[in-house]
């Protein structure tokens, strides 16, 4: 009798074990289907990943950043809405970061004076950010959001209108490495904040990234 009923578990699990990975290949079916619409793809040689080569857990592990834009009477604002992230491997949080030269000392109070106008000090701190993000497995691509510290003077009372403030600069440099990025594109979501100083009297822009870990 427990032999009997020891068959008859190991069916059961069997049974179910075949039920589940059903299940999952249907869905994995459904998610090229889905795929095959939106991308217009009609055949399976397209695909990166394909039912003969990878399975189902690796197809629901891609990531996949969305950016929605933001408009303001039918006119699109140099900034997203918001992104939504899926299937990525984490979330890379870089430091503020400000263009200051190589004997920047802190601690010390002393050095990191940069010789350079606002456009100088923002190309600095953009090639930092791509750098840094690609030294920590990112990249520019995977932006998730930015955020501007522009430092005074505000001639008419709003951030925008500093001269610290170089939306030119940030879309030459999005339109050399990551054209996606630029204002008049699909801009990553940001926000823009004015400060009286910064951590150096001469630093005029400190910039704040977030990207996404691909897997």
């Amino acid at each position: 009798m427990s032999r009997g009923g020891g068959r008859f578990r190991q069916a059961s699990e069997k049974t179910f074990a075949s039920a589940r990975r059903f299940r999952k290949d249907q869905m994995f079916l459904r998610l090229l289907a889905d795929d095959r619409q939106r991308t217009g793809r009609g055949s399976a040689q397209h695909y990166p990943l394909s039912l003969a080569g990878t399975s189902h857990e690796a197809w629901e592990k891609r990531m996949e950043l969305v950016t929605h834009k933001k408009f303001k009477n039918g006119r699109l604002m140099p900034w997203g809405k918001g992104k939504v992230v899926s299937g990525a491997k984490g979330t890379v949080y870089l430091c503020g970061n400000t263009a200051t030269s190589a004997d920047y000392d802190p601690a010390g109070k002393k050095g990191g004076g940069f010789a350079g106008d606002a456009a100088a000090q923002w190309r600095e701190v953009l090639g930092n950010i791509k750098s840094d993000l690609e030294e920590l497995g990112s990249g520019l691509d995977h932006l998730i959001r930015l955020t501007f510290f522009v430092k005074g003077p505000f001639p008419d009372g709003g951030v925008l209108s500093s001269p610290n403030f170089r939306l030119d600069v940030l879309d030459a440099f999005f339109a050399e490495h990551c054209p996606k990025h630029c204002s008049d594109n699909n801009p990553p979501p940001s926000e823009v904040i004015g400060v009286a100083a910064l951590a150096q009297a001469d630093i005029v822009i400190e910039i704040v990234a977030v990207a996404a870990l691909p897997d």
